[in-house]
């Protein structure tokens, strides 16, 4: 146990062990490609969530599910892990990389594993220092865990498509916030489906799911987070107004004040 805790502080250690269990796990986790990408189901992990397992069987059959930053026991309640299992299934995580227990991830079909970050090319390293919008260095800046490497053999980046939507609302001059939920749902915009229906992101008008916000972050960031809703509320309109020729259907806590002919809120 010390020689691992040991070789998880070291960076390239840590790296080396993860490639190492992947000799291990690869075979063990189910994977299925989406056949097309027609409507995409994404889901956050706010109260609305628990609407999910009433309402899977009024929705289209989703072609992909994407999970945000879903950790541990995050699916240990069987009406909502049977709601999607049946899927193929997009794990998008954060700079952490958190993952399912296995026991979970092994009964899933499992797409593809991504982290929030954007890769960029050599050339375009030196501009890291002028991302200094609220939250952007989270996604501008290296891999730090590698956990997803046991899993997959190519853990995915962001696309650059929503690299360019950020300097878009940097050129607009809009005071935004950006997490990993924002994120997911513009990965999933990148699939150019027909439909995306969202559950689960409440803005953080809402405490999580399962739990309450407190039980996973500091009073600090808890303030920080539910003060800023209104600007999160904000780019999301803009992720909207962006994609007009998606259908959004969103089921959410959060009393979203603008209309949009593409978006129908429940």
């Amino acid at each position: 146990m010390f020689i691992i805790k040991n070789i998880k502080k070291n960076k390239i250690l840590r790296r080396i062990l993860y490639k190492f269990l992947f000799l291990f796990i690869f075979f063990k986790i189910k994977r299925n490609k989406p056949g097309d990408f027609n409507h995409i189901l994404v889901l956050g992990k706010g109260y609305s969530l628990n609407r999910l397992p009433s309402h899977i069987n009024n929705i289209d059959k989703p072609s992909l599910v994407i999970l945000t930053n879903f950790n541990k026991n995050d699916l240990d309640n069987h009406q909502l892990f049977n709601s999607i299992r049946k899927f193929p299934i997009l794990i998008l995580g954060n700079i952490t990389e958190p993952t399912l227990s296995f026991k979970v991830l092994k009964k899933l079909k499992i797409f593809d594993f991504y982290i929030q970050r954007i890769k960029f090319e050599n050339k375009k390293k030196n501009k890291l220092n002028s991302y200094s919008s609220p939250n952007l260095s989270e996604i501008y800046g290296k891999r730090k865990s590698f956990k997803y490497d046991a899993y997959t053999s190519n853990t995915m980046y962001l696309p650059n498509d929503i690299h360019f939507f950020l300097e878009r609302l940097r050129k607009k001059k809009i005071n935004f916030s950006f997490n990993s939920g924002l994120a997911s749902i513009l990965l999933s915009c990148t699939f150019k489906p027909k439909k995306i229906t969202l559950f689960g992101f409440d803005f953080y008008k809402s405490n999580y799911f399962n739990k309450h916000l407190l039980e996973n972050m500091s009073l600090k960031e808890f303030n920080l987070l539910t003060s800023n809703s209104k600007k999160f509320a904000r780019v999301f309109k803009e992720i909207i107004s962006v994609n007009s020729r998606i259908k959004f259907t969103i089921f959410t806590k959060h009393k979203i004040l603008f209309k949009k002919k593409n978006l129908i809120k429940l």
